[in-house]
């Protein structure tokens, strides 16, 4: 029943202090997942550091708890529609769509890019797309970047026990991003893609804090490494390019089966 899922109220808009005139953003949990979830709250933290206006959470818990998750699928269709209404309604109420930015992790990032795109795609500056498992979230790549992280998007050296296998550390991949560089790289695992991305500009790099969006569409790729804060190159200085990572790769034995030679995680680098 499409009236009994849950939307925010405009009251609680009106209470929050948020105004049409500033930023604002929707972020979206995802199966088993609700406003109490670790990434949330620390996703929450880092768009209020880094961009501010106004944060909305839509939270669709009393559906996604469930243990069924075809019973969740069933709800897709209502769930979009109460995202989507919610973002026309703002709009109705002087909120600027170049002020806003989405995010939605798992079964969430479906809703946000379905609802989006619904809402109309000539609004959307762009969309994208951070994989991190083979078995898990969407075997798609229509964004305008997809980020094959680590092994081809399909396997971390980081996973470990669910929630934190593959799939579920995307969202502390994309917070890590806000202030730890995951930049792009050549496709060193020799990953299948039909849309390689080309004319990277230097230092390209995956999350929020990258200005240079507009200027590259296709697939992405990303090595990870096994602890926090997960960018592989993040004790190497500047990235290497062109042969430099090529000569990496080869010296560090870099291939599709093979593991990252990275130290153990310690207590004081496991967030």
């Amino acid at each position: 029943d499409r009236g009994k899922l849950p939307s925010l109220l405009d009251n609680e808009l009106i209470q929050s202090g948020c105004n049409s005139s500033e930023k604002y953003a929707i972020v979206v949990h995802g199966w088993l997942e609700s406003i109490d979830t670790d990434w949330v709250h620390v996703l929450i933290d880092n768009l209020q550091r880094f961009r501010g206006g106004c944060i909305i959470f839509m939270d669709y818990s009393n559906h996604s708890i469930a243990q069924d998750y075809f019973d969740l699928v069933r709800k897709f269709n209502p769930l979009t529609q109460v995202l989507l209404d919610k973002l026309n309604h703002l709009e109705t109420q002087g909120f600027n769509p170049d002020n806003l930015f989405m995010y939605g992790f798992s079964f969430g990032a479906q809703l946000v890019i379905n609802a989006g795109v619904q809402y109309g795609f000539n609004k959307i500056a762009e969309i994208d797309g951070i994989h991190t498992s083979g078995n898990k979230g969407t075997i798609k790549r229509n964004c305008h970047q997809d980020w094959m992280m680590g092994r081809c998007g399909r396997v971390q050296e980081a996973a470990g026990p669910a929630p934190r296998g593959s799939h579920g550390l995307c969202p502390h991949f994309y917070n890590s991003a806000f202030s730890h560089d995951f930049y792009a790289t050549e496709n060193i695992f020799g990953c299948v893609s039909r849309r390689i991305a080309t004319n990277i500009p230097e230092s390209f790099k995956m999350g929020y804090t990258e200005t240079r969006k507009n200027q590259v569409y296709g697939d992405l790729f990303s090595p990870t490494g096994e602890c926090y804060p997960y960018n592989y190159f993040n004790g190497n200085g500047a990235i290497p390019e062109g042969r430099g990572l090529r000569k990496l790769a080869r010296r560090r034995q870099i291939h599709v089966r093979a593991r990252f030679e990275q130290p153990k995680c310690s207590a004081a680098n496991s967030k």
